[in-house]
């Protein structure tokens, strides 16, 4: 076995003190390849750790994916369940990958979850030939409030020279939308308990006044929609209770700009990755081969 896979990283930051894994998947030749695990701490604080998944190359590169948990920006981590469970299957796909942490919203206030991600993203392109990326084909695959983060990444700035592409299974992309959906007198719980999360990251309480409507304004990730944008693949449950219009709206924001994006439907009330991956993880690869 090659000593590669075990060498240390010298990158000024201490690797968390987790046991290194080396799983062997199926690739879906008569191949196998090895896929090496791991846990980093990234930042200053262990409120900063990825998981990477990545097989390591005699040769060439892979393109990577990013992984961001949902949970109302005020749980989940890098090791819950459902983003290693997407992690792991794209790994197996041919995708060097990465769950990623970000500062929960007790502890920090928007846009410190984006530049947490963005905080990962490059300390990942600083060991890009450690991990045998492709740093002109890395892409964001979120879920709930973490699809409200990638989207938001994918039209922040020039995202283009950041991003390949952005997938996003019930994004919360806009959290102004959220906010209202859950104020009404026919609003369901999950509903008031988003409208609530979305208050507690944007620390305000009036998002369609003053300064709380300029922090709401910039999470909304239709919001800067421009040419430099990225394409977007982007699942909702039908009648799940994350609006289709969080969804719809930014679509059209992108095609208005010419940038490629598009919903897809799926039946029933599922929401993020835990309701509607399985289903359609396979659409997902396939969307994200189109765009290597």
């Amino acid at each position: 076995m090659s000593t590669r896979r075990f060498r240390k990283i010298a990158c000024g930051v201490s690797a968390v003190a987790s046991a290194a894994m080396v799983l062997t998947l199926t690739t879906g030749t008569a191949q196998a390849a090895a896929v090496s695990q791991h846990d980093y701490q990234f930042g200053p604080t262990s409120a900063y750790k990825l998981r990477a998944l990545w097989t390591p190359l005699s040769k060439g590169t892979r393109p990577a994916v990013l992984v961001v948990h949902g949970g109302g920006w005020s749980k989940g981590r890098y090791n819950s369940p459902d983003p290693v469970k997407v992690a792991t299957y794209l790994a197996a796909k041919g995708f060097q990958t990465f769950t990623v942490d970000y500062r929960l919203s007790q502890n920090a206030k928007w846009p410190a979850q984006r530049d947490d991600v963005s905080r990962a993203e490059a300390w990942i392109r600083a060991r890009a030939s450690y991990f045998d990326i492709n740093t002109t084909r890395m892409f964001l695959v979120g879920d709930s409030a973490g699809g409200q983060i990638s989207t938001n990444l994918g039209t922040y700035q020039r995202a283009n020279k950041h991003w390949r592409g952005v997938v996003a299974f019930s994004p919360v992309a806009d959290p102004r939308l959220a906010y209202d959906d859950g104020n009404t007198p026919t609003s369901g719980a999950a509903q008031q308990t988003l409208r609530d999360q979305a208050l507690a990251v944007a620390g305000c309480t009036t998002p369609h006044t003053g300064t709380c409507a300029t922090k709401f304004t910039d999470m909304a990730s239709k919001t800067a929609v421009n040419a430099y944008d990225v394409p977007m693949k982007l699942y909702i449950g039908a009648t799940e209770y994350v609006s289709p219009k969080h969804s719809t709206d930014l679509c059209a924001a992108l095609k208005n700009s010419k940038i490629s994006c598009a919903v897809k439907t799926v039946a029933g009330s599922g929401h993020g990755f835990a309701g509607n991956w399985d289903t359609n993880r396979w659409d997902v690869v396939l969307w994200l081969r189109s765009r290597i």
